[in-house]
């Protein structure tokens, strides 16, 4: 596999959903990403290409992490760490706080050096709140409120790809390319989540992590997964990990605002012993049109450990 990240740079706010209309996530999972990129794939009559190639292995995606002028941000892992020393309650709060780390930064988190780490998730950016008016089938105007990401200069956020065939950073580069113009996340018809991109290599704290991540004997995902029912029970055993539902509602140019069939997967964080390949599910409930459900490990090495 072949492996790089693609850093975005966004030029507008961006509303990335979380449930609530009135306020917005600051990082994008990799099946929302997947999805961005099929609508786009289909407009570009290239769908069943990158369906198939994710379905078969040959293209895998990490979630859209927080980068900070020249850190990289990283899921903190979902691992008991023996803390050198007894950290104190303001030291005890902030790691409890703490959910994504710099990628330089592992080393020192898993050795228990968590004092060590310095990451200031302020720098990223702020939320807010637009206030914007419904008039569609109402007699009067009613105003409800959409939250809001601004991410401060310099900063932004950035996904891993691996990939089997070098043409594949072709058909990416184009899908992006469609993606930063509408933009991506909700609400692009108000110009929110739109972006200009640069793919890069892997800089070395992440290069053998990611390429020889087989090597470990504990592997984090840096995206939401869940094992095939056949890999279930191998996967799951002395694993640490943490599910999370993810559902929502069918995108179409045809205008159908259909449910996704919900899926619970286990989150970006969570820790393995024994590797798996996930799938990409069906999740349409009724849909005259096939709608996926990403939900593939990517996995990075935390542990050379027991």
């Amino acid at each position: 596999m072949d492996y790089k990240i693609y850093k975005l740079k966004f030029k507008t706010a961006v509303h990335f959903g979380n449930g609530m209309l009135n306020s917005s996530e600051r990082i994008l999972r990799a099946d929302t990403l997947f999805s961005a990129l099929c609508l786009e794939a289909e407009k570009q009559e290239k769908l069943g290409e990158l369906y198939q190639m994710a379905k078969d292995g040959e293209l895998f995606l990490s979630d859209m992490m927080p980068y900070i002028k020249d850190q990289l941000l990283v899921p903190k892992p979902l691992l008991a760490i023996e803390h050198q020393g007894e950290p104190s309650s303001v030291e005890k709060k902030r790691l409890k706080k703490l959910t994504y780390l710099p990628a330089g930064s592992l080393d020192d988190y898993l050795s228990g050096h968590a004092d060590r780490i310095d990451v200031k998730m302020s720098e990223l950016g702020t939320a807010e709140s637009m206030t914007r008016a419904a008039v569609r089938g109402l007699e009067e105007t009613k105003p409800y409120h959409v939250g809001l990401y601004h991410f401060h200069s310099g900063s932004g956020l950035y996904f891993m790809v691996g990939v089997k065939e070098n043409k594949t950073w072709a058909l990416l580069d184009d899908l992006l390319a469609g993606l930063a113009l509408v933009g991506i996340g909700g609400k692009r018809t108000a110009g929110l989540g739109r972006f200009v991109f640069e793919r890069l290599e892997l800089p070395v704290a992440l290069k053998e992590r990611i390429g020889k991540a087989q090597e470990y004997s504990v592997c984090m995902t840096l995206a939401a997964a869940l094992p095939q029912e056949q890999e279930m029970a191998a996967a799951l055993e002395n694993a640490t990990y943490l599910l999370e539902k993810r559902s929502g509602f069918v995108y179409s140019e045809t205008g159908i605002n259909e449910k996704k069939r919900d899926l619970y997967v286990c989150a970006a964080g969570s820790c393995f012993r024994h590797r798996f390949a996930g799938d990409v599910y069906e999740v349409g409930d009724g849909s005259p049109h096939p709608v996926y459900r990403y939900a593939k490990p990517f996995f990075m090495g935390v542990s050379y450990g027991k």
